[in-house]
């Protein structure tokens, strides 16, 4: 059958040749049809030609391909050839070996009928099946051979029975013989020959019994050995006759096939020859019908053009000026020559009629012969059609062929790969399960550090409560001092009323004591300069606690000790600053004693200064109400200044008015003591002249003396809470001071946080211009395929143009609109798949072109909220500008900078804790994403075929880009609110500073304006109040904003394990499709369990057969 199948494929061959043969005659033929083709239609004629060439071209390859084909269809049989061969040869040695077994078993036979004559050997032939199994003649041999031996032993027994007994009845008749006396004694000889005999006898019986027996066991041993080798044969046969049979399953459909085809090849071959013939038929008329009609033209060109001469030898011949008769002549000559032109004419239309019969009639055969080729072209597409199919078919069962020995590995491996996709889904839900457990410890995480924030803040304001509550006694305290203090006065101006009264013995010692006043006015004059040298003393000391405040900005982190020291040292200080008031006091004291002494002994030469001692009293009196003034406003300054303790320019300010209301009590002593100066100067002028009014002086030197005494004691009261005020705003310089340093390094930390936002943010614009590079160049690809399709198409209709008015090579001219057309379906595929995937770009585009708007609307937002900022700024500079006009402005602007340092205080702390937040949920969130790509990588090495699965880790990492985005956004909307705080804080301190300054210099002068603008101080006041409800508006969205973002954050949570679910879905549906891999195991092993016993069947013939 195989070398049937053989001379097949070599007639295939053979008829393949034969068409490479007859389509290489046609290229000669149209080769040669292209030369004697007429101008007309050459170019489009020899266009055609080439076209067909190359269709020709095509189908030799596609000849060389069903060589090539038929060439593997040979490689394949050849392997089945050499598995025959080789099961010939096992069967040739097998035979081979049984017949060393059948010629062994025959000469042990042979030994055993030698050995024993008397065994019956009829029925003991072997049969033909001995080779093959020893269960039929050669076993009952063997039972038969075994049963004749134990007869045997039982007949050797029996015959040395039957001797025994001989030799009893001779050893009895030997004895009767002895008792008689009647034998001889030389008779006793042949009885020991016969017991000799049958001992030999005996011995050779049980030496024969024993070989037997060996003999009986190494025939087991041989019969064994034979069974179990037949076994092993047995099973080769029967894979070998497996192999056979499927071998011979394709093979016969295949051989089946191939002989329809080449029925086929032949009916087209004869249908083409056919053709070919009436085509060259046509060819050959055509031709004559050209020749005709070119020899009839060049007649009809000749008489043409000879009736053209004589029409001009007429004319000629009347132009010239003859004679009548001569013209009468020439027309009588001409007369013929008209009836032969007439003759001629009419020859000429008749050879017209004739060239349109023609025409006519090549008209009518080309008709005919398009709808032959029509009808050629629709066979010749039908045959292709079933070509193609037997291709086909034969492909499909080479397929089979090869499928079949790899379809079980094929199984195992996608039930391995089945398994590790399980696997690997397990893995991935394990990964999942644990991002979701992050995200909930990260929100657990996140509630807490809220928790404890608010709790620092809160125990921050106990804090700051029980600071300004231990602020208050301390000023309750100092006033119990200063009323203490008072009630010392009242009884050093009693004391002082007795020394009045002391006064009138002492004043003719004035004159004595002039030398003295004027040696106390040049220490009055020193005590000048010492306060001169004390107030620039102060302002070094001012000096030095700017620069305290440079030094206490590293301070903030250990401010709770601090404050506790610092306590401790302001209760230390003021003790000292006590002490030291009291040692100012007695000094002070001890001046006014020893200017008493003067004045009693100028009081007869200072009569005559009544009335500028009234006048320096009205000038003391409003020295008073200054001071009373001064005092009162400092009691408004310090309830200010509780109120307004968190602003750091305020406390500035504040600092330069408390330096300025000193300079301002210098001042004033100042003044007083040049009072003292112009007083004592008028006493020594006019001293004679006023001692008549001592008494009116007594009393005014008495309330100066009070009055001056009121002063001092206000002064040092003054001097003692600036001086506590002073302490209390450097603590807050430094604790603020350190703050903004913190604040500082904590804006450095999310600048640079949001730097690598930013370049996150650029790494994911890069990715969307890479995918939208990606789109434009698949969308060139497809309108390059389109371009390419539509010339397609236009190609193929020009060939059909071709097909159609070229009738010689029609055949091939269709065949290459078969191809052309399995080249647009090819391409018609490819543009498919193209545009799917322009589909999953655009989709990936629309996502990240729906997350770039979400950007862009926050950003617009932001920038909305910086504008608002902007817009609210000038309003801002307009309130500080007004502060500056009043006093009570100040104080407004002092509540205002209360309620926003209150606020900044919020808002650190708020930003504080969304900047922890945020750098934690960057830090899980970097984790997240880490982990993502990797899984991502992973599925993407495994899970090649899982393109849902694909999809959705694709959605889940993009939500995760939205996350970051989202995160990012919310980073730099914080670095844009904490650099508008810092900016705002840098305003105020380069714009409230001044202002404060100018403020604390204009008291003095603006004292009288406060009345008239306290109207204004409300509506700024009103103003201010809006202004704080509009931060604490945009506050509540910020808080509102970050609820928003708890919610998407609680929505994609949501996502997560809603991703979970599908992936458990997924996971039961592997495992449904696990099940049905098994069942078509179970079907394969089925399959595999018939084919064996098709093996069986055939090893049974191939046992027939060799039988």
């Amino acid at each position: 059958h195989i070398q049937h199948l053989e001379t097949q494929l070599q007639d295939a061959a053979r008829h393949v040749a034969d068409v490479t043969k007859l389509n290489h005659q046609l290229k000669l033929q149209v080769a040669q049809q292209v030369a004697p083709s007429n101008g007309n239609n050459a170019t489009g004629y020899v266009d055609a030609m080439s076209g067909l060439q190359r269709q020709v071209q095509d189908l030799e390859v596609a000849l060389d391909a069903a060589t090539a084909h038929s060439r593997a269809l040979e490689s394949e049989l050849a392997v089945p050839s050499a598995n025959l061969a080789y099961l010939s040869r096992q069967n040739a040695l097998l035979q081979q070996r049984v017949v060393i077994y059948k010629k062994e078993l025959d000469d042990q036979v042979a030994g055993q009928q030698l050995r024993h004559k008397h065994v019956n050997a009829e029925g003991l032939e072997h049969s033909t099946e001995c080779h093959h199994r020893f269960d039929g003649v050669c076993n009952d041999l063997i039972e038969s051979l075994r049963a004749e031996i134990l007869h045997g032993r039982d007949l050797h027994r029996s015959d040395l029975i039957d001797l025994l007994d001989q030799l009893s009845d001779l050893t009895r008749e030997n004895h009767a013989l002895r008792e008689s006396g009647s034998v001889e004694p030389g008779q006793s000889s042949p009885t020991k020959a016969i017991d000799d005999t049958l001992e030999r006898v005996a011995r050779n019986l049980h030496a024969e019994n024993g070989q037997l027996a060996e003999q009986l066991r190494s025939y087991e041993a041989t019969i064994a050995a034979t069974d179990g080798q037949m076994a092993q044969l047995r099973q080769e046969r029967e894979a070998q006759e497996v192999e056979v049979d499927l071998l011979l399953q394709k093979l016969n459909p295949m051989v089946a096939a191939h002989e329809a085809v080449m029925e086929e090849r032949k009916a087209m071959e004869a249908d083409l020859a056919r053709r070919e013939q009436t085509i060259q038929a046509l060819q050959t008329n055509v031709y004559e019908m050209k020749r005709e009609i070119k020899i009839i033209s060049a007649d009809v060109d000749a008489i043409v053009e000879e009736k053209e001469i004589m029409q001009e030898e007429l004319d000629e011949l009347r132009k010239r000026p003859v004679v009548h008769e001569s013209l009468e002549a020439a027309e009588a000559e001409t007369r013929p020559l008209r009836r032969s032109v007439s003759m001629k004419d009419q020859t000429i239309q008749e050879t017209k009629a004739r060239v349109a019969e023609l025409e006519r009639r090549l008209n009518n055969d080309k008709s005919e012969y398009a709808k032959a080729v029509v009808e050629r072209d629709h066979a010749i597409e039908t045959l292709q059609k079933k070509l193609f199919e037997y291709k086909r078919e034969v492909n499909v069962l080479t397929d089979d062929l090869d499928s079949i020995y790899e379809e079980k590995h094929e199984v195992e491996q996608k039930l391995d790969q089945v398994e590790t996709q399980l696997v690997n889904a397990q893995e991935e839900l394990a990964e999942l399960d644990r991002v979701v457990a992050e995200l909930r410890i990260d929100v657990d995480r996140w509630r807490e550090a809220y928790e404890l924030a608010r709790m620092q803040h809160e125990e921050e304001r106990q804090h700051v409560m029980r600071w300004d509550a231990v602020v208050r006694a301390q000023l309750e305290s100092m006033q119990g001092t200063s009323q203490e203090w008072a009630a010392t006065q009242s009884e050093t101006r009693a004391k002082y009323d007795s020394d009045v009264a002391n006064l009138k013995g002492q004043v003719l010692s004035l004159q004595d004591s002039l030398a003295l006043l004027t040696t106390s006015e040049e220490m009055l004059m020193k005590q000048l300069q010492d306060m001169a040298a004390t107030k620039a003393t102060i302002e070094s000391d001012k000096s030095s606690l700017e620069s305290q405040f440079a030094v206490l900005e590293g301070q903030h982190r250990a401010k709770e000790a601090a404050w506790g020291v610092e306590l401790r040292d302001m209760l230390t200080a003021w003790t000292a600053t006590k002490d030291t008031m009291a040692a100012d006091k007695q000094r002070f004291e001890a001046n006014e004693l020893h200017l008493e002494g003067q004045i009693q002994a100028n009081e007869l030469k200072i009569q005559d200064l009544l009335a500028q001692l009234s006048a320096l009293t009205a000038k003391w009196q409003a020295v008073v109400s200054t001071n009373v003034s001064l005092a009162s406003e400092k009691q408004r300054l310090t309830t200010t200044l509780e109120q307004g303790e968190g602003l750091v320019q305020a406390k500035d300010a504040q600092v330069q008015a408390l330096q300025t209301q000193l300079d301002h009590v210098t001042a004033q002593l100042n003044d007083v003591a040049m009072s003292k100066d112009v007083l004592t100067s008028e006493a020594q002028l006019r001293q004679q002249e006023d001692m008549s009014k001592l008494e009116s002086l007594e009393r005014a030197i008495a309330q100066s003396k009070a009055d001056l005494d009121a002063a001092a004691t206000d002064k040092h009261d003054a001097v003692a809470r600036l001086q506590q005020l002073l302490d209390r705003f450097k603590d807050k310089v430094a604790q603020l001071t350190a703050s903004e340093a913190s604040v500082t390094n904590q804006l450095d930390v999310v600048s640079a946080a949001l730097k690598a936002k930013t370049g996150a943010a650029s790494d994911l614009q890069r990715q969307v211009d890479t995918l939208g590079s990606d789109l434009e160049d698949a969308l060139h690809q497809v309108d390059v395929l389109r371009r390419e399709n539509a010339a397609f198409s236009d190609e193929s209709v020009a060939s059909s143009a071709q097909i159609v008015s070229l009738t010689a090579a029609h055949v091939q001219s269709q065949e290459q609109v078969a191809e052309l057309t399995s080249s647009v379906s090819d391409k018609v595929n490819e543009l498919a798949k193209l545009q799917a995937l322009v589909d999953r770009f655009k989709e990936k585009v629309a996502a990240l072109t729906s997350s770039e708007a979400k950007l862009m609307l926050e950003l617009t937002q932001l920038h909305d909220d910086k504008q608002t900022l902007e817009m609210t700024l000038p309003e801002q500079m307009e309130k500080l500008a007004s502060l500056s006009r009043s006093h009570g402005e100040l104080e407004v602007a002092k509540k205002v900078a209360d309620d926003a340092n209150e606020q900044l205080k919020a808002k650190l702390a708020a930003v504080e804790l969304e900047k922890a937040t945020v750098s934690a949920e960057r830090e899980v969130l970097a984790s997240q994403l880490a982990a993502q790509v990797a899984t991502y990588k992973d599925l993407e090495a495994s899970l090649v075929q899982k393109e849902n699965q694909i999809s959705t880790l694709q959605v889940l990492l993009d939500r995760f880009k939205d996350k970051v985005a989202a995160l990012t956004k919310s980073e730099t909307s914080l670095a844009q609110q904490l650099t508008a705080v810092r900016d705002e804080k840098d305003e105020l301190e380069m714009h409230l500073l001044p202002a404060t300054q100018e403020k604390v210099a204009s008291l003095s002068r603006s004292h009288s304006e406060l009345e008239s603008s306290s109207s204004r101080i409300h509506a700024e006041n009103q103003r201010l109040q809006e202004t704080l409800d509009t931060l604490t508006r945009d506050h509540d969205d910020h808080i509102r904003a970050c609820n928003a973002r708890d919610a998407s954050m609680t929505a994609e949570r949501r996502g997560l394990v809603d991703q979970i679910t599908e992936l458990e879905s997924e996971m039961n549906d592997n495992h449904t499709k696990r099940m049905e891999l098994q069942a078509s195991v179970s079907y394969k092993e089925d399959q595999v369990a018939k084919l064996q016993l098709l093996v069986q069947r055939f090893k049974e013939k191939v046992s027939a057969l060799t039988k």
